[in-house]
């Protein structure tokens, strides 16, 4: 019997099985016990064996078997109540009971006691050996059965954990597209139950083409089994999703395709806040308007489009009038609601296909297409004239707002969008200087001042380091004694190449360039260091008179540097008065009034000139600390022959000495007007009829000569 388990162990079934497994033997038989371990051991099982229950407990614990074999007989015991208690202890053991009985009864038992097989003794070896292995391999194919399960859970679990925590919405769907598992994240995207979702296809919840591009995306997975598209879904209130929807296609083990997921991500507040910060690149933050950039991109377009059709097209430039007056005097807060409101009156002017801009500040651009005519262009500027002038009011405020227009045409203007811009805006400032309100078309003489106007402000940054301005000094005399009691500082300048630039001309410039800043600083030290040479030569004291501009006057530290000058060059406040024009002195009266009364401290006089012509409000105009006012030439020159005019400068005298104020007269330059003055009881005079504007030297020579004679 030995022998012939030796040559079963060396034809083993399978002997990865035997090296691998563990068998606990169990019988009251000692020399069977020993047959079977060598049997077994030979074949490369690992085997312990027991003689009765107990020791088999206590084997089953240190030795925990795959297998255990067992006599139905171990003395007074019966082996097949162990059967159920060795599997209890060691699940997935494997029990084969032996016994000596032949009755099926036998057999019937031991399996319902949990055993796997039943052998008869005597136990043929091979038989043995069959019966094992078999066993064994069920044995392994059941514990890897049940570990696949448990992992198919455990992923499982994780995927759903995944699915279930993401943000983005998951959707399954079969070949025919109908919808198989949701996520919670897409049934709140859509406002959605599951019932609502499953058995449906995403082609339902599509927006509009969305559809068709779904559908697409779809086709397209079919060949590169993935795909990205952004789709636009409809919640069950009707409202909208922007979603990014990223497809992959499914196959089954065979390589056939089985259905498709998508992750989908609600991408619809991302969109929402590009398309903000997009609209807020391109549009005017205050009034809502095309900015200049897409003025730019539509004007190019436009452009673009009319050179294909043979058609004409329009660039308007509007700047307000007066506009910085409504600032200063105010607000921003007014100036802003007035700008808002002005767009509002553009945009009712011109047709959904044209366009409204704003540059900034009070300047606007309208692009007209489809023109015909400058007839055309002009009619428009025209209703857009009348509708500003309608009174618009704001804060309790009424105002009338007109403006300056620039028109340039295309092809003749110009045939790119730089150019046209650039063109219509030399019109407008043409106009605006010569201030009509009617619009101005471009010519090719405006291209040619403003060439002029670029030369003339280049040249003017170098004239200062160069030594070019100079002073002249117009005298100022008591109308009643002709005794001489000032003069007034005048801004000369002597080009090299060009001569004499008249003021009007380069002080204006001067103004909007900045330029007039460090100009007008040096006006007041060369008028100091003048005083101070006319005092050292023994001239009497002889104020002079100096011209503020709005910059200047907007200077923060222009009073301290007024005071600086003075200190600097050893001259006293009486010597030096300051002149403002009307307009400029209401523009921002509080502002105004605190830099006043600092020149009124250091003890400077102070004039208003071209009194008449702006705005003053007599209430404001007794609250200023000023001491003089200066009537407009414009009321001068024909004051012997219009009696408006002379009853304007009369009242206007008649209002300063009431203030307390003294009045000078500007532009005299005919006997009889200064005759008429004096009878009024105008106080002082300046004009050709008493001097022109001399240099200093000239001046100084002036006044000897007086005194001498």
């Amino acid at each position: 019997m030995d022998n012939d388990y030796l040559s079963v162990a060396k034809d083993s079934p399978d002997d990865r099985v035997a090296a691998q497994a563990r068998v606990l033997l169990v019988d009251d038989d000692p020399d069977l016990l020993v047959s079977l371990r060598d049997l077994l051991e030979d074949a490369g099982y690992r085997v312990e064996t027991a003689t009765g229950p107990d020791e088999a407990r206590r084997l089953a614990n240190s030795f925990c078997p795959d297998a255990a074999l067992l006599d139905v007989k171990l003395g007074a015991t019966n082996g097949l109540d162990l059967v159920p208690e060795l599997k209890h202890g060691i699940p997935g053991l494997v029990c084969m009971v032996m016994t000596a009985y032949a009755e099926a009864e036998s057999a019937i038992m031991a399996v319902r006691h949990g055993a796997d097989d039943y052998l008869r003794k005597p136990v043929a070896p091979d038989l043995l050996m069959r019966t094992l292995d078999r066993c064994l391999r069920q044995q392994r194919l059941a514990r890897e059965k049940e570990a696949a399960i448990a992992a198919l859970r455990e992923s499982e679990r994780k995927y759903r954990t995944i699915v279930d925590s993401t943000s983005d919405g998951y959707w399954l769907v079969d070949t025919d597209l109908k919808t198989v598992e949701v996520n919670a994240a897409l049934r709140r995207m859509l406002d959605q139950d599951s019932e609502a979702l499953i058995g449906r296809s995403p082609l339902d919840f599509a927006a509009g083409n969305d559809r068709a591009t779904l559908r697409g995306l779809f086709d397209r997975i079919a060949t590169t089994g993935h795909a990205v598209h952004e789709i636009v879904l409809t919640r069950r209130d009707g409202g909208l999703v922007e979603s990014r929807f990223n497809l992959t296609r499914i196959d089954d083990p065979f390589g056939a395709p089985a259905g498709a997921f998508a992750f989908v991500a609600d991408i619809t507040e991302q969109r929402r806040f590009q398309r903000r910060i997009a609209h807020m690149a391109e549009h005017d933050a205050l009034t809502g308007l095309p900015n200049r950039l897409l003025l730019m991109d539509r004007l190019g377009q436009a452009i673009a489009a009319a050179r294909r059709h043979g058609e004409k097209l329009a660039v308007a430039f509007f700047d307000l009038d007066r506009f910085k007056l409504v600032n200063d005097t105010f607000g921003h807060a007014v100036g802003d609601k007035l700008l808002i409101e002005v767009a509002g009156r553009l945009l009712d002017c011109v047709r959904e296909s044209d366009t409204v801009a704003r540059l900034g500040g009070d300047e606007f651009v309208a692009l007209l297409t489809g023109i015909k005519t400058p007839a055309d262009v002009s009619a428009v500027t025209d209703k857009i004239a009348d509708r500003l002038a309608e009174p618009m009011v704001v804060e309790d405020h009424e105002f009338l707002a007109s403006c300056s227009v620039g028109i340039a045409l295309f092809p003749q203007d110009g045939d790119d969008a730089e150019t046209l811009l650039k063109n219509a805006d030399a019109a407008m400032y043409s106009g605006k200087a010569e201030g009509t309100q009617r619009p101005r078309f471009f010519t090719s003489r405006l291209n040619e001042i403003a060439a002029e106007r670029l030369d003339l402000e280049r040249d003017m940054r170098r004239a200062l380091d160069n030594g070019e301005f100079a002073l002249a000094y117009q005298p100022k005399v008591d109308l009643k004694t002709g005794r001489l009691t000032g003069v007034e500082a005048l801004l000369r300048w002597r080009h090299p190449t060009r001569g004499q630039i008249p003021p009007a001309k380069f002080i204006p410039l001067a103004e909007e360039t900045g330029l007039i800043v460090p100009i007008g600083e040096w006006l007041i030290r060369t008028c100091c260091e003048q005083i101070r040479a006319w005092q050292d030569a023994g001239m009497a004291n002889l104020p002079v008179a100096v011209n503020l501009s709005e910059r200047q006057l907007r200077q923060p530290s222009l009073v301290h540097d007024v005071a600086r000058i003075l200190d600097e060059t050893g001259v006293s406040g009486e010597s030096l008065v300051i002149e403002l024009t009307e307009s400029l002195v209401m523009s921002d009266i509080d502002a105004n009034l605190r830099a006043l009364h600092r020149f009124k401290d250091m003890g400077l006089a102070i004039v208003v000139d071209d009194f008449g012509t702006g705005h003053s409000s007599l209430s404001y105009l007794k609250r200023l600390p000023i001491d003089s006012l200066k009537i407009d030439r414009e009321f001068i020159k024909d004051l012997c022959d219009d009696h408006d005019d002379r009853a304007i400068v009369d009242a206007i005298v008649s209002l300063s000495h009431s203030l307390h104020l003294t009045v000078i007269a500007e532009g005299v330059e005919k006997e009889p007007q200064a005759e008429f003055l004096r009878q009024i009881g105008c106080d002082e005079m300046q004009g050709f009829l008493y001097s022109r504007p001399l240099p200093g030297p000239a001046l100084e020579r002036f006044v000897r000569d007086r005194r001498t004679s």
